[in-house]
């Protein structure tokens, strides 16, 4: 299990040095924790084989939007559609993991348990790092994170609408939070957003400009790649998916930051665990 752990770690350490200049025989740091968590991963069987080719078709496909640039539009697509699959878990090699066994947390009757696989991380952080308009440096997430109403505004929309809806309260702290919260960060958060901000909102605004219609699309698109548990009622769990998804766009819209955007998902997601029903689901009212 160490070597499991470690493989996990070093991804993380790729994540939180992507704002790091530092840079070791011309390559950037995130590069060389992505190849040593590569390399523990293998070992521990947390990455098979067959991983190491989606990883590098996936690299390959950069590699082509920087050095071919007027064939950018023939490799953006596929390339986004490709990292799509690989984050949606569609691509063999990526073993799941449970680090938490499942358990009812709080008044919820649905089980939950917290699993990870790298597929969704290593695919997330090549968007990160590759392709997403962010953050230079440690100090400019720090300003971004300090533009409280970036964030929190949407946060606190978000929520209001989810208690709406009727996902009841439910005030709860076990053991794990802090690892669920930091985990889903990591392993969650952020290579969604680095997808929907790199790959869908910035085209976007780079051809439309800021418009609002924009918010709605991307929120459309972000509930859509989302599936719907068994015990949920569809149309409610859109509903608010679709909300969060705007209200992400809106974060990013606002600042042109990924990292904005990043602080409203985490918010929306580490409120709604502590205090809300996890995992999602509605009060059914009588007719």
């Amino acid at each position: 299990m160490f070597f499991t752990i470690s493989s996990f770690v070093l991804v993380s350490f790729a994540f939180v040095s992507v704002w790091s200049s530092f840079k070791i025989k011309g390559q950037p740091l995130w590069l060389w924790f992505l190849f040593f968590g590569m390399c523990v991963g293998l070992y521990a069987q947390v990455l098979l084989p067959l991983s190491i080719l989606w990883v590098g078709l996936a690299l390959l496909g950069f590699f082509g939007l920087y050095k071919f640039p007027h064939s950018r539009a023939w490799i953006f697509w596929p390339l986004a559609v490709y990292l799509l699959l690989m984050g949606m878990r569609l691509l063999p090699g990526f073993p799941i993991i449970v680090f938490v066994e499942p358990i009812a947390l709080g008044r919820s009757n649905f089980p939950v348990d917290l699993h990870y696989d790298l597929s969704k991380p290593i695919a997330g952080l090549l968007a990160f790092a590759l392709i997403a308009e962010r953050c230079t440096g440690y100090r400019d997430v720090w300003k971004c994170f300090t533009q409280v109403s970036n964030w929190f505004i949407p946060t606190l929309v978000v929520l209001v609408c989810a208690v709406i809806l009727g996902v009841p309260f439910d005030a709860k702290f076990v053991w794990w939070t802090p690892l669920f919260i930091l985990s889903n960060i990591i392993f969650s958060v952020i290579p969604e957003e680095a997808f929907f901000r790199g790959f869908l909102q910035q085209p976007l605004q780079k051809k439309f400009g800021k418009t609002i219609w924009i918010l709605p699309v991307v929120g459309i698109l972000f509930a859509a790649v989302h599936s719907v548990p068994p015990h949920v009622t569809a149309w409610k769990f859109y509903i608010l998916f679709g909300l969060a998804g705007s209200a992400y766009a809106w974060s990013f819209q606002r600042t042109s930051k990924t990292e904005t955007a990043i602080f409203t998902h985490t918010a929306v997601n580490a409120f709604h665990f502590l205090f809300l029903t996890y995992p999602v689901y509605f009060f059914y009212k009588s007719t």
